[in-house]
């Protein structure tokens, strides 16, 4: 039998040993200043690109989407503001401050609004349900409430007034005032009528109201004797009238309005309202802060100055006649567009 002689065991040498288990100091040092010029290429271009700007089209976007989806929710018009001097674009709204429906004798609002005096009576057969109505009574009847202490009640950038109405008398007479910033009333010819005080500026910036802008229907809108919905509106673009749905006159108009500093009355004047009033529903213009574009971006000053939804959400083709295009300018990167579509979506 054969005994095995002792192995032969071959080394590699050193130089294979040492690539095998690992890097050499002067490969380390190698990599550590290759990581070392990547990362100070990268901190570098990480450092130029201005995150700023990438968030500005969609902030501008933003703002255009929550106009509509106000428009669409609340079936009222909405409006954008785009003021390429300040570089902001500031959305506005309607947004119901009161609703009054006269169910209950104390007639109490549903936001909570009791009035501080009271006059006319409570009847059966309104508009829905109950309602409060003026005939017969004495001269001074009135219903008031203090809305003007509440400062939701701030028509200045707009405002809406709904009510239903059953007209009795043969005289036209005063419906309703906010203060002396705005009223409607009815005249003796079956027409329906609105004002609103503006807020006027003199040389040295101090402001004070103005003479009323007046807006009437043609006669006959409102006949006597059956229920109908009456609804003035004003957004600081357009001045309106509706009657059952159907827009019975407008004019364009942008003034601000003057704040109120008395109650809502029904039958603000001496002489009471002959009829009857039913679901009187306030809506004023909320106006946001907006979006302030970041230094370095702005609007196109040739651009347009406002985007206007209609109830629902369309753009209104009153105003536009083809989609919006708005443009944004860099300083340093390629301009961008934002289009509103006239179905009003925003691209």
């Amino acid at each position: 039998m054969r005994t095995a002689g002792p192995r032969t065991v071959r080394r590699a040498p050193a130089a294979a040993r040492r690539r095998a288990g690992g890097f050499t100091l002067v490969e380390l040092w190698l990599v550590v200043a290759l990581l070392g010029l990547m990362m100070g290429l990268g901190l570098g271009l990480f450092a130029r690109l201005d995150l700023g700007e990438r968030v500005v089209r969609s902030q501008v976007v933003s703002q255009l989407r929550a106009a509509r989806n106000h428009a669409v929710a609340r079936q009222a018009s909405a409006n954008v503001e785009l003021d390429a001097k300040d570089g902001i674009v500031r959305p506005s709204g309607l947004r119901v401050v009161g609703t009054f429906q006269f169910e209950d004798p104390s007639l109490e609002g549903a936001l909570g609004q009791l009035p501080s005096m009271i006059g006319g009576r409570q009847v059966d057969d309104g508009w829905q349900g109950r309602a409060i109505d003026f005939v017969g009574e004495p001269d001074g009847a009135h219903v008031a409430w203090p809305v003007h202490q509440d400062g939701a009640w701030n028509p200045r950038h707009g405002w809406s007034i709904s009510l239903a109405v059953k007209y009795s008398g043969q005289d036209g007479g005063s419906l309703l005032a906010l203060g002396e910033s705005l009223g409607i009333g009815l005249g003796g010819d079956g027409s329906f009528s609105a004002w609103f005080a503006p807020e006027l500026f003199d040389e040295a910036g101090e402001t004070r109201r103005g003479g009323r802008v007046s807006l009437s229907s043609a006669p006959g809108v409102v006949p006597r004797g059956r229920w109908v919905v009456l609804e003035a509106r004003y957004d600081r673009v357009r001045f309106e009238l509706w009657v059952d749905g159907a827009r019975r006159a407008h004019i364009a108009e942008d003034a601000p309005v003057w704040p109120p500093e008395g109650p809502l009355r029904l039958c603000p004047s001496q002489v009471p309202f002959r009829g009857a009033v039913d679901r009187l529903v306030v809506a004023c213009a909320s106006r946001d802060d907006g979006y302030q574009l970041p230094q370095g971006a702005r609007l196109d000053p040739a651009g347009p100055s406002l985007v206007r939804f209609a109830p629902g959400g369309m753009l209104d083709r009153s105003i536009h006649q083809e989609p919006v295009r708005i443009r944004i300018l860099k300083d340093e990167a390629p301009e961008e567009v934002v289009v509103v579509q006239m179905s009003g979506a925003v691209e």
